[in-house]
């Protein structure tokens, strides 16, 4: 395994994990998008990066960490995403595809 810091002007496409910090907030979006199409695995820390078209989104509440997944972006990357891993998370939706259940 080889972990690389990048800019999100780089060639994001050739890795099989992207991590978005929450500095990279407000490029996120750009990223994500950046992104479809390709089988990249996105992973954020951000509040919203799921809805917005991430796949993983490490979230805080209280002193325990929880995370959201979008399954549709998985799929369109061709992803799937083990039902163990599924059924300790919260699915969410897209903006504009529906509302987080």
């Amino acid at each position: 395994m080889e972990v690389r810091t990048l800019r999100p002007t780089d060639a994001l496409s050739t890795c099989h994990i992207a991590f978005v910090p929450v500095t990279e907030r407000i490029q996120s979006v750009r990223i994500v998008k950046g992104l479809k199409g390709a089988s990249t695995l996105t992973v954020g820390e951000a509040e919203g990066f799921a809805t917005l078209g991430g796949m993983i989104n490490l979230t805080v509440e209280g002193n325990k960490l929880h995370f959201e997944v979008n399954l549709n972006a998985a799929e369109r990357a061709g992803l799937k995403i083990s039902s163990k891993l599924l059924s300790m998370a919260k699915i969410v939706k897209e903006e504009g595809h529906g509302s987080k259940s």
